[in-house]
């Protein structure tokens, strides 16, 4: 979907355009899954935040000044959705799927896909967040920033410092 594209969709949905906001939730939904899976590490909290950020939305996207800032303001709303039930329940650990990485990984590349994927887990919670977004969501610096509501500056240094520790397990 091309970025003018989803704008309108925006604006049609804060309209009132059901038709809208359904292909919007149609482009988003798996996405925000997996994201809310990487925020709680459970595919129950992942499912029921991520519902629950849909019901936020519906009621406040006429809120959203910026239809360029939809895509991050989902993610923060699966985000925070996501903290608030981990906060009801036992937290968890974050955990990357090696799927995640790669769904369709040839014999020859497994191993290194496994090594990646296991590297990746045992990364601290915020770097591996800020992986997920960055690399595998394809959000920029400023979108992870809005995401985890942290400065652009401090996600820069810890994508930096993650790559670095990615390295150096890989370099082992």
């Amino acid at each position: 979907m091309q970025q003018a594209e989803e704008e309108l969709l925006v604006l049609a949905a804060q309209d009132g355009d059901n038709r809208a906001f359904q292909l919007l939730f149609q482009r988003y939904q798996n996405a925000l899954l997996r994201y809310g899976y990487k925020v709680s590490g459970d595919p129950q909290i992942a499912q029921d935040g991520t519902q629950e950020a849909w019901f936020r939305l519906a009621r406040n996207i006429r809120q959203l000044d910026d239809p360029k800032a939809f895509k991050s303001w989902m993610y923060q709303l699966v985000h925070w959705s996501c903290i608030d039930l981990l906060k009801k329940s036992s937290g968890s650990e974050l955990q990357l799927d090696q799927s995640d990485v790669e769904p369709e990984v040839s014999d020859n590349n497994s191993d290194q896909h496994e090594s990646l994927s296991a590297a990746i887990n045992r990364l601290p919670a915020l770097e591996k967040q800020m992986v997920h977004l960055f690399y595998l969501e394809e959000m920029s610096v400023r979108q992870v920033a809005q995401v985890l509501r942290i400065s652009e500056g401090t996600v820069k240094s810890r994508l930096n410092r993650a790559r670095r520790l990615l390295k150096e397990r890989f370099d082992v």
